[in-house]
């Protein structure tokens, strides 16, 4: 069982909760959700080593807003963020130079999430 802390921010509950339910099916067991800017208090408040930035269009801030900020006053945080824009190649484009870590289109494999989210908590 992996216990290292892992925050989901989902623009809805919907693809926040799938994410969720995912890593607990995967043997992950500290997971916490939370929308828009509340994704800034979760943080401050349990220092997650992974932040998965499920949507870049959000209430009250930005993904981009989000991975800018996490990676300003938490620089050692690993952050992924996903995205089901049109143009796939930009929006990798603006995380990557928000600051994440690994970019996923929408919608994603289930294989190719828990890589990523196990090659970062690796890194951790």
């Amino acid at each position: 069982m992996n216990t290292k802390r892992i925050l989901i921010v989902s623009d809805s509950d919907a693809p926040g909760g799938m994410i969720k339910n995912l890593l607990k099916m995967a043997d992950y067991s500290n997971i916490s959700l939370a929308s828009g800017k509340e994704g800034v208090e979760m943080i401050k408040d349990t220092r997650p080593v992974l932040v998965i930035v499920a949507g870049l269009e959000m209430d009250g801030m930005s993904g981009i807003e989000l991975i800018e900020w996490t990676r300003r006053e938490w620089p050692l945080i690993r952050i992924i963020a996903m995205s089901g824009a049109a143009d796939q190649e930009t929006a990798e484009s603006r995380v990557r130079d928000a600051g994440a870590d690994a970019f996923l289109p929408k919608p994603f494999k289930n294989k190719d999430l828990l890589g990523v989210v196990e090659a970062l908590l690796a890194e951790a």
